[in-house]
């Protein structure tokens, strides 16, 4: 069981420990989307970054962590 709040408040205060946990527990789901939407797996990973710089960017806007 993961205790998701308590990692996303980790990673609101950019504690690189959670913020690599979060990425590697979410990659292989995030990737999987970047492929089947992308053309080349180079393109998927280039968008798998961008959409996890915006989630790092973003995760203080979440109401409840």
């Amino acid at each position: 069981m993961h205790d998701y709040g308590k990692l996303v408040k980790g990673c609101i205060k950019q504690r690189p420990k959670a913020q690599r946990r979060l990425f590697e527990m979410f990659e292989g789901l995030v990737m999987g989307v970047c492929l089947r939407y992308s053309g080349t797996r180079t393109e998927a990973e280039d968008i798998l970054q961008e959409v996890f710089i915006k989630v790092f960017k973003n995760l203080d806007t979440v109401s409840d962590p």
